[in-house]
């Protein structure tokens, strides 16, 4: 646990969000990819997608300093981590930057007997039975895919957002009331790159990417 504390906890939490917004990139990479390709695939990732982008939002903003230490190398663990639903993550983060809280994610995808949107994503990506049904019955009867990668981008933007300010000493309150009055994508786009040059321009992140490079490597 030694390494642990050569990052202060504020240089740990956005070691955490580095780690789930470069994941969260890859994957909307894969879901750029895929769109109006590959339906099956589009939407396994989406869901996968999701959760990274609303949980290193978590991390960033709520998670407490044991919630983060749980995640930090070396420590490795898939139980006990406390992190909260995504619908109820993603509800916060809808009232924080003013939005109703009642979440999309959770809205009943018609035809499904009312099951929630993030369910039936997941039920696709785990091979839950109610699977066959969506797959049998084509996946565009229930899930509107044209629409999700506009959506998909607004999820990224806004972590991206949060994660580049907050490295930089901005107040979160500020944040959210940045991307408060947010009224197009274009908006949204050039806000990260004022937010992206920012960051890199203070080079904040150069300690903890040095860290994580002289990480060990992990024992089998």
């Amino acid at each position: 646990m030694a390494k642990l504390c050569l990052l202060s906890p504020e240089k740990a939490r956005l070691f955490v969000g580095v780690k789930y917004l470069n994941a969260s990139t890859f994957l909307f990479q894969g879901l750029k990819r895929s769109a109006g390709t590959n339906d099956f695939h589009f939407l396994v990732t989406l869901r996968s997608f999701i959760d990274y982008t609303r949980r290193g939002i978590w991390y960033l903003v709520w998670a407490s300093e044991d919630h983060i230490q749980i995640a930090m190398p070396p420590s490795f663990t898939f139980k006990q981590t406390g992190i909260p639903d995504t619908i109820g993550i993603d509800s916060k983060i809808r009232h924080a930057i003013g939005l109703s809280p009642k979440s999309p994610l959770g809205a009943p995808l018609p035809g499904l007997k009312g099951e929630k949107f993030l369910d039936c994503l997941h039920s696709l990506t785990h091979g839950n039975p109610a699977a066959v049904t969506m797959l049998a019955r084509g996946l565009r009867n229930f899930f509107d895919i044209d629409n999700y990668l506009v959506g998909a981008e607004e999820y990224l933007a806004q972590f991206q957002i949060i994660l580049y300010r907050l490295a930089v000493g901005e107040k979160i309150g500020s944040i959210w009331q940045t991307l408060g009055v947010v009224r197009s994508a274009v908006m949204l786009r050039a806000m990260v790159k004022v937010s992206a040059k920012r960051a890199r321009d203070a080079a904040v992140f150069s300690e903890i990417e040095q860290w994580a490079a002289e990480l060990p490597p992990a024992q089998s």
